[in-house]
């Protein structure tokens, strides 16, 4: 995300490496890392934002300026937040997101529609990852890789357009378990390997065939790897 700034700067100054606070005429207060704007405050709520720079630097300027009870750390590769310390009997840790607003006079992390929303979405990445590693787990005891055949899923074996994408249909074949030969070629296309080749069992190289449809589901429906 790029600067928010919508009326003329009145003052700034660096605060930090590559940092700089910013506020505008009308007393809106911004804090810019490079060319983000990972703070923005109307002196009542603060908004949060990474630009999609999710890294250590971005992550420690922003709990240097949040409220000091405000803490945001990363857990198995999600950005958390939380109103209070771990050892607090309050504390509640919410997912972080783009634009995820702070009460100034309490302190507190706002819950908006979209924090629920965010919940939901974790909620599913979880199960869904379940389901990708009981998939892998189920291809690799496979006795032997199935082909391609006719009776293979319509989406899947469009093979010329590299498999029609449509996350319904991927998602149902997660929750049936359904291994069918056209998925394994179209994940094989994907990460740029010969399918030809690689579900020769002549080559041995399940393992290669299993970590590249572990990537294919989880870049298909969207969720790091």
């Amino acid at each position: 995300m790029l600067s928010t700034v919508t009326s003329p700067i009145a003052r700034s100054k660096f605060i930090g490496n590559n940092t700089v606070k910013y506020y505008d005429h009308d007393g809106n207060m911004y804090i810019r890392l490079h060319n983000t704007d990972i703070i923005t405050s109307d002196g009542i709520t603060m908004r949060l934002y990474t630009g999609g720079w999710r890294t250590v630097t971005t992550k420690d300027r922003l709990n240097k300026y949040v409220p000091g009870n405000i803490h945001i750390w990363s857990e198995k590769g999600e950005w958390m937040i939380s109103n209070t310390g771990w050892s607090d009997p309050a504390f509640i840790a919410y997912p972080f997101y783009e634009g995820i607003k702070i009460d100034l006079h309490h302190g507190t992390v706002i819950v908006s529609k979209e924090l629920e929303e965010e919940l939901k979405a974790i909620a599913e990445r979880k199960r869904l990852n379940k389901l990708i590693k009981k998939y892998c787990k189920t291809l690799k005891d496979m006795d032997t890789l199935p082909m391609p055949n006719g009776g293979d899923c319509w989406f899947c074996s469009m093979f010329e357009r590299g498999g029609l994408d449509s996350t319904d249909h991927l998602i149902s074949h997660l929750e049936e378990e359904y291994i069918h030969g056209s998925l394994l070629v179209n994940a094989l296309r994907w990460a740029g390997y010969r399918p030809e080749v690689h579900m020769d069992p002549l080559f041995g190289l399940r393992d290669v065939v299993v970590r590249t449809v572990r990537r294919y589901f989880k870049a298909k429906l969207g969720f790091a790897s």
